[in-house]
């Protein structure tokens, strides 16, 4: 019995962490230099512009309304 319990945790651990996906930000048009990547791939928030960063904002509050509060407080202070 405490196998199959510790079995279903790790099941439920795995699929977690392999059913988050990272954001995927558009990357800025004005990005200097050349750039090959493409328009979805992954990108740092240094590398955004404000609009990206109130993108991932947005995602993170969807999935909790309290981090995306967070966010959004630490945003203001930064300004």
């Amino acid at each position: 019995m405490k196998f199959l319990i510790s079995l279903i945790i790790l099941h439920f651990l795995f699929v977690q962490i392999y059913s988050f996906t990272l954001y995927r930000a558009q990357k800025p048009n004005h990005h200097s230099g050349s750039d090959s990547r493409n328009k979805s791939e992954n990108v740092d928030l240094d590398e955004t512009d404000g609009d990206s960063f109130d993108r991932m904002r947005n995602v993170l509050g969807s999935m909790n309304p309290a981090l995306g509060l967070m966010h959004r407080i630490r945003y203001r202070e930064k300004k």
